[in-house]
């Protein structure tokens, strides 16, 4: 997957492309409440991000994550139902390692 980045002249611009660095990033599940029951899944997800300049002569800029970012979730049933994806997703955030 990659995208254009928009450009005011031939010089601007170029092209951006995130990978994934280990498809078998750690997740962690915890039960962090009892009663009433509550989740949370941390997903670490190391990736690289690589800015093509068009300007073919000067090399492409390429960004690695140290540490991995992480994607928290919390929510009160596992697993989620597809009902309450809007609660879920809406319910992430991001946190630094």
């Amino acid at each position: 997957m990659s995208g254009d980045l928009p450009g005011r002249s031939r010089q601007d611009g170029g092209t951006i492309t995130p990978e994934q660095d280990d498809v078998d990033g750690a997740s962690v599940l915890k039960l962090t409440q009892r009663t009433p029951p509550r989740y949370e899944q941390i997903l670490k997800l190391p990736f690289t991000m690589t800015i093509g300049r068009p300007d073919s002569r000067r090399e492409p800029l390429v960004l690695v994550t140290k540490p991995p970012a992480l994607l928290v979730g919390q929510f009160s049933q596992y697993p989620p139902p597809l009902a309450h994806a809007a609660e879920v997703l809406g319910s992430v955030r991001w946190a630094a390692a």
